[in-house]
C-alpha cells in the first residue's frame, strides 16, 4: 500500500515536474550501487535529454525485436506526451513552479493521512522537509524529489 502511495506521489509530482520518465529500465543492464558516480551519470541532467534518450533505448529494443510495436509505441507516446508537460512547467516562473511542486506534495501527503498510511505529524514533516529543499532549489536541473536507492520517507 504504502509503495503504491509512493507511485502515485512520483507520478504526480514528476509529471508536473517533468523529473521522472517513468519506465523501467529495458536494457537488462544493472542499476550502480547507491553513490556511485561517473561521467555517464549526471546528478542534473536534463530531463528532456534524458526522455529522449528513453525514446531511442525504445526504438533499438523494438528494432532488436526485444519488444513489440504496440509496446514501443505506448511508451513512446507516454514519453512525448510528458516531454510536453515538462516544456509547459519549464515556460513557468521559478517561484510559479515552487509553488506548484509544493501544492502537490502537500496534496500527495494529505492522502497518505486520509488513507491512515502515516500520521499528521509526519505529514507536517515531510512537507516542511520538502518545502525548505524546493526553497534551495535554484530552478535549473530537476527539481526536488524522492530519488532511486534513497530511503522511503513515510516508512517509519
Amino acid at each position: 500500500m504504502i509503495h503504491k502511495a509512493i507511485s502515485v506521489f512520483l507520478m504526480a509530482v514528476f509529471l508536473s515536474s517533468g523529473a521522472l520518465s517513468g519506465l523501467p529500465d529495458l536494457t537488462g543492464q544493472p542499476e550502480p550501487a547507491s553513490g556511485y558516480q561517473s561521467e555517464n551519470i549526471k546528478k542534473e541532467q536534463d530531463p528532456v535529454t534524458e526522455l529522449r534518450a528513453k525514446k531511442e533505448k525504445i526504438k533499438k529494443l523494438l528494432d532488436e525485436g526485444k519488444i513489440t510495436r504496440e509496446e514501443a509505441e505506448k511508451k513512446i507516446k507516454s514519453i512525448d506526451e510528458r516531454i510536453k508537460q515538462i516544456e509547459e512547467f519549464n515556460k513557468l516562473p521559478l517561484e510559479k513552479k515552487k509553488e506548484m511542486l509544493i501544492e502537490n506534495f502537500k496534496s500527495f501527503t494529505e492522502k497518505l493521512v486520509k488513507k491512515g498510511i502515516i500520521t499528521r505529524e509526519k505529514a507536517e514533516e515531510l512537507l516542511k522537509d520538502y518545502e525548505n529543499k524546493v526553497k534551495q532549489w535554484d530552478g535549473t536541473g530537476k527539481p526536488p524529489g524522492f530519488k532511486k536507492h534513497h530511503k522511503c520517507p513515510v516508512k517509519n
